[in-house]
């Protein structure tokens, strides 16, 4: 789990420079806050599901995705 964790994470922010190239406004300086937010959210559950806390984990998990899917369709067109 942890592998596909920070894999995942890695190619989160490799996308995420990719798209900061780009050249507008959003993708330089407005998708930042969205990919940090995701990100930790989803390191927080990762840390409280590697615990047993599976109800702590859950609480995280929700808006992680929520964030990081907002975050990465915005992303998308820029990338590829």
């Amino acid at each position: 789990m942890f592998n596909v964790t920070f894999f995942g994470t890695l190619s989160w922010l490799g996308s995420g420079a990719q798209a900061a190239e780009s050249g507008d406004w959003w993708h330089r300086a407005g998708q930042l806050p969205l990919m940090l937010a995701g990100l930790v959210l989803f390191w927080m559950g990762w840390w409280h599901a590697d615990r047993g806390r599976n109800r702590q984990a859950l609480i995280a998990y929700g808006p992680a995705a929520a964030i990081l899917s907002a975050w990465i369709t915005s992303v998308h067109g820029a990338v590829f």
